[in-house]
Formats: C-alpha cells, sequence, structure tokens
C-alpha cells in the first residue's frame, strides 16, 4: 500500500512539473510574441516617418457639378478663391475641422461643418453630396498612398536667377490689349497713370517692361516706368534687357544705380508651391485648370462672373430704359452690387452713359464687384478726359 501511493504521488508530481512547464512556456511565447509584434510596429512607423518625417497626408475636396466652393482647415482659408477642385497636400495628420463654404452671387454661406481624421501617407478623395435628409456632407471615394508633396515645375522654365514676384500674370492677349489701352491715349502723364495701375496688379516679365517702355517717347518717362516695374518683375536677372529701351547712357546708369539699391527679390522658385497668392492674383492650386476665367492669371476682385451673356443684355436693357443718367446711375449701381462683374462688362455699362461724371462715377464704384481686376484698364478707354483717367488711376491706387 505505501509503495503503490508512493507511485502515486511521484507520477502525480511529474504530471503537475511538466504542467508547469507548459504554462511558463505558454507565457514565453506570449511576451515573444508580443515583443515581436511591437518590433513590428515600431519598424513600421519609423518607415512612416522617414518616408514623412512630419507625418503629412493630403485631401482632395471636389463638387459633382463644377459648383465653386471655399475650404476652411481649422478656420483658416485654404482657396482665398473659390473653386470647383481643391488639393490640400502637405496637411498635419490628426483631426481637423473642416468646413465648406457655398456662394450665391456675392453671398457665401458654411453648407458643411465637421470633423475629420485624417492619417499620415495617405490622400483620399472626398465629394461634396446631399444626403438622403437634403444635407450636405463630404462622401469619400477614394483613398491611395501619399508620402511627398507633388513635383513643382518653376514658374519661367530655364530661368534660375532672382524672383521679384511669384509668376507671370499677363499672357499675350491681355498684354497687348494693355498695351492698346495706353497707345489710345494723348498724354504722356495719363500713359504712365494707366501703366502704373496695370503694372500694380501684375507680375510682369522683363520682356514686358521693354515693350512698356517703348511706348514712351522720352528717356525720362522709359526711366520712370522702367524703376516703377523693377518690384513687379519676375524675371529680375534679365531686367538687363530693359536698358536698350534708353537712348541716353545717363539714363542706363540711373537705372543700373536704383536697381542696385532696391536689391532682387526674395521670392524662393523651389518654395513657391505655398505662394501667398491674395497679391498676384492666382488665388488657386496651380495644379488646378478650373479657374473662374480661363487664361486670366491676374487678381480677383470677388469669386467669379455671375451674369452669363443674356443676363447682362438684360441688365444693361434695364439701366438704358431710363430717360436720365442719375436714374440710370441707380440702377446701374444697383446691379453692380448683387453681382460680380467683368472688367469688360463694366466698360460697356459705362458707354450707357452721357456724362463724364456718371462714366467715372460707375468706374470707381463697380471696382471692387470686379472679377478680373487685372483688367480693369479697359475701362479707361471710356472716359474722355485726361483729368477722369488719372483720378480713376489715384483711386484704384488708394483702394
Amino acid at each position: 500500500m505505501i509503495l503503490f501511493c508512493s507511485i502515486v504521488c511521484y507520477k502525480w508530481h511529474i504530471v503537475c512539473k511538466t504542467c508547469y512547464i507548459i504554462y511558463n512556456y505558454s507565457n514565453i511565447m506570449k511576451k515573444v510574441v508580443f515583443i515581436l509584434a511591437f518590433t513590428w510596429t515600431l519598424i513600421s512607423f519609423s518607415q512612416i516617418i522617414n518616408n514623412n518625417p512630419q507625418g503629412l497626408c493630403s485631401i482632395v475636396v471636389s463638387t459633382p457639378n463644377n459648383e465653386p466652393i471655399t475650404v476652411l482647415i481649422d478656420n483658416t482659408v485654404q482657396n482665398p478663391m473659390p473653386q470647383a477642385s481643391i488639393t490640400l497636400d502637405g496637411m498635419p495628420a490628426g483631426t481637423h475641422n473642416i468646413k465648406i463654404n457655398r456662394y450665391s452671387g456675392m453671398m457665401s454661406y458654411t453648407i458643411i461643418d465637421k470633423t475629420l481624421l485624417l492619417y499620415p501617407n495617405t490622400r483620399v478623395t472626398y465629394l461634396v453630396q446631399m444626403n438622403s435628409l437634403y444635407q450636405y456632407d463630404l462622401v469619400p471615394t477614394g483613398t491611395q498612398p501619399w508620402s511627398t508633396a507633388p513635383v513643382f515645375t518653376p514658374p519661367i522654365q530655364g530661368y534660375n536667377g532672382p524672383y521679384g514676384c511669384p509668376a507671370p500674370t499677363l499672357n499675350a492677349q491681355d498684354f497687348n490689349a494693355l498695351k492698346q489701352t495706353i497707345q489710345n491715349q494723348s498724354f504722356a502723364n495719363t500713359q504712365m497713370s494707366i501703366a502704373k495701375q496695370a503694372v500694380s496688379q501684375h507680375c510682369l516679365l522683363s520682356d514686358q517692361v521693354a515693350e512698356l517702355a517703348r511706348l514712351f517717347t522720352f528717356d525720362s518717362d522709359r526711366l520712370e516706368i522702367a524703376k516703377y516695374c523693377y518690384t513687379h518683375t519676375c524675371d529680375q536677372g534679365r531686367y538687363f534687357v530693359v536698358h536698350n529701351v534708353f537712348s541716353f547712357s545717363s539714363s542706363k546708369e540711373e537705372l543700373t544705380r536704383y536697381i542696385e539699391q532696391t536689391g532682387s527679390g526674395q521670392f524662393n522658385p523651389n518654395q513657391m508651391q505655398n505662394w501667398n497668392n491674395n497679391n498676384w492674383g492666382n488665388n488657386w492650386n496651380n495644379n488646378n485648370n478650373n479657374t473662374p476665367i480661363p487664361g486670366y492669371n491676374g487678381p480677383y476682385g470677388c469669386p467669379a462672373p455671375t451674369l452669363d451673356n443674356t443676363a447682362f443684355a438684360q441688365a444693361k436693357q434695364s439701366i438704358a430704359a431710363n430717360s436720365f443718367d442719375s436714374t440710370r446711375l441707380t440702377v446701374a449701381k444697383q446691379v453692380i452690387r448683387n453681382n460680380c462683374m467683368l472688367a469688360s462688362q463694366i466698360a460697356e455699362i459705362m458707354r450707357l452713359f452721357s456724362f463724364e461724371s456718371s462714366k467715372l462715377d460707375i468706374a470707381k464704384f463697380a471696382y471692387s464687384y470686379t472679377c478680373d481686376k487685372g483688367r480693369y484698364y479697359v475701362v479707361n478707354s471710356e472716359l474722355k478726359n485726361t483729368s477722369s483717367v488719372q483720378e480713376l488711376a489715384n483711386y484704384i491706387q488708394g483702394r
């Protein structure tokens, strides 16, 4: 009996010891698995950090019917000029508040106000849609990896010199129209006022400055416009071409001294994807082509033109139906106040008035309601008196 009990106890001891070993082995394996999983997580996280050391991401917000909107991230406007598709690269990952503003004429109102959780190294595409409750919402339509910002293309190919302003904003058609407007003036001081008014709204090329200077007869006027244009010139490193317009070496030397005293611009073309375009016009992401006015790169006074050809013809008819300039002025201001106009439309409205004072009144009033402010020089052609042109130029420069 004693022998039997001894054998049973021994075997039970072996069983217990075996269970203890298995239990410890199980705990060890759990720890090993945990350590391996933790190590893998650290490696993965380090790879993300190496690819994107700041934990950045990207989002794309679009509307289905090309309706222009404004996007605010954490109460900061991302696209001052409303557009139908907005790409925001290099956003910090994490939680952000996003607001979408929609426009009706000159009025804007918020249609979406929500919180987004954004993950690093990803680009999420959202579509603004109305849900079953007739409320606007952001609907994600796709996600893809994103680790680096798009390759930036310098504004002037092959040019590596200093920049006085971000990028050229006057295309060939607009520049020729500006030159024609200047040439239509009889006096040099009026030509100078119009030229400065236009240049103050744009970023030019050195070749364009040289062409503007040639519109003036005297070296003194050419020198004045050359000095004025220098800080509004994109390729300042090529400004030597402007020297060729002068007849006297003294004018060339004076321009050289002015440039040396002024210095070159501080714009770095490699960092221009984050331009502050409020001063130079391109108030949208340069990767997007759905600009409110195709081919126009100047400054905007309001989001987008609101009167198509038919509506504008009706507006002109309503203005012209009145017999007196004073009444026409009241109706015209009502039309302009409730819309976003084109500079060419303002010029057409000015033709409906008989008196120079009324034309000048409309030209001043309409400036703040004009979409393509960089083309506002076209309204000068509707003013007959040099003093009116000068007064309008002074008004615009004082805004």
